[in-house]
């Protein structure tokens, strides 16, 4: 049975040929077969060379007896060592295997070649068929499929002669090896368990060294990403600020100057007719009171773009019902919150909240949309729910500029932004705002 010939004769106890370049026999009988083998050769060539040989040069007419005797000294003197060289050469005990596994396995780097040739170690050494190295994750219970051996062979399933083995490292899981023996019982005797175990604990350190590895490489590759996204994000940002300055200074040029031009020119023709026509200039001075308060409300209308005031007079809450009070499509602000925020926070989520609901208004075809306003402990949680007719927030959260600038204002104060939507089904936009991460900054 294959699963138990580890340390019985007549089973797989021949180390890799590829990691030592050595070639030893499949089984203990063979290789016990070879050392007789090699014996029998060795008695004859000693007999050969001094019988024979000695006697063709010393003229004796063969056998003769003195070199016959001499002939079997040299044997009964030197049989001994030749049958320690050559079984160590080819004669390999459960303990060999276990050395030679070790000094493959530990003495290689924990790289991705480790967990491959521990599978084909394992297999060779053990004499199953089909082995896998399953490796947990460093930051978590789920075991990641390492390799397996043969690196075409099939998964292997649960059933008989299949045997799944802990590897530990100083008490802690690093995963484990399934072995498929190809027998239909596979029970180990208590010796035969304890040196199984002593090859897994071998594998222990290096399988160790390998998840951290493995982890690593993965914490770098994240924090790689993380990079990129953030110099993204930064790039967005300034994209989006330059476009925001100039539609501010066309607002600027087409509306606001254009009503403080007429005033000018007005308030000069006014002063002209003074000294001439005071009637006249009363009445021109008269008409110029709707301009200006026409001119102050352009003036508040593009201010509201750059931080509303009632923002900071009065809250959050409050600036966003006067924000949508004109609005054709029913909004309803309901505030939990029981503070006031520092200014960038409040500043983030308005523009978050205002944006969420302009995106319902012209895409999402609502009846009506809700804004819920929540504190914790260390945060500020708003969420923005349309009963419209959804969307795809993956492909909306990474091409649309509208979700992508909520998405960098938020995550710019250490927050997060997240979207749930399905068709039919509404769309939350959900964001949180922690508090702590904003440096310098003051409740309003």
């Amino acid at each position: 049975m294959r699963s138990r010939s580890l340390f019985r004769p007549g089973t797989l106890l021949h180390t890799p040929c590829v990691a030592t370049g050595d070639w030893r026999p499949r089984t203990t009988v063979g290789a016990r077969l070879l050392v007789g083998a090699c014996l029998t050769g060795y008695v004859l060539a000693v007999y050969w060379v001094l019988v024979l040989g000695g006697g063709t040069l010393l003229g004796s007419r063969p056998p003769s007896l003195p070199l016959a005797v001499s002939a079997t000294a040299v044997v009964a003197v030197t049989f001994e060592p030749v049958l320690r060289i050559l079984s160590r050469r080819w004669l390999t005990s459960p303990y060999d295997v276990l050395a030679e596994f070790s000094s493959q396995v530990v003495g290689v780097a924990a790289t991705a070649e480790l967990a491959p040739r521990m599978a084909r170690l394992v297999a060779e050494a053990t004499g199953s068929r089909r082995v896998e190295v399953w490796l947990r994750r460093e930051d978590s219970a789920d075991e990641d499929l390492a390799a397996r051996w043969p690196s075409n062979a099939d998964p292997i399933p649960s059933g008989p002669g299949v045997q799944r083995h802990e590897v530990r490292h100083a008490g802690e899981a690093i995963g484990h090896i399934v072995r498929d023996t190809g027998a239909a019982s596979a029970r180990l005797t208590p010796v035969e368990q304890r040196l199984l175990d002593d090859l897994l604990a071998s594998a222990g350190l290096a399988l160790r060294n390998l998840v951290l590895t493995t982890g690593l490489q993965r914490h770098i590759e994240q924090t790689v990403e993380r990079s990129i996204e953030l110099q993204a994000s930064r790039q967005r940002i300034v994209a989006t600020s330059d476009a925001a300055r100039r539609h501010l200074e066309r607002d600027i040029h087409d509306g606001a100057q254009q009503h403080l031009v007429a005033l000018t020119v007005n308030l000069s023709l006014a002063a002209t007719l003074a000294g001439r026509d005071p009637v006249r200039a009363a009445a021109l001075v008269a008409d110029l009171r709707p301009a200006t308060e026409a001119a102050v409300a352009t003036l508040e209308q593009l201010s509201r773009g750059v931080y509303p005031r009632l923002l900071a007079e009065a809250g959050l809450a409050e600036a966003m019902r006067a924000a949508w009070a004109t609005s054709p499509l029913p909004v309803r602000v309901v505030d939990r919150t029981d503070r006031r925020f520092p200014a960038e926070v409040e500043s983030a989520a308005y523009f978050c909240c205002l944006e969420a609901v302009q995106n319902a208004v012209k895409h999402a075809q609502p009846r009506s949309v809700q804004v819920r306003l929540v504190t914790t402990d260390s945060a500020l949680c708003f969420e923005v729910h349309d009963d419209g007719i959804g969307f795809d927030p993956t492909g909306a959260l990474h091409g649309g500029a509208g979700l992508a600038n909520m998405r960098d204002r938020v995550e710019s104060l250490g927050g997060t932004v997240t979207v749930d939507s399905r068709p039919d089904a509404g769309t939350r936009v959900r964001g949180r705002i922690p508090i702590r991460a904003t440096p310098g900054g003051s409740d309003g």
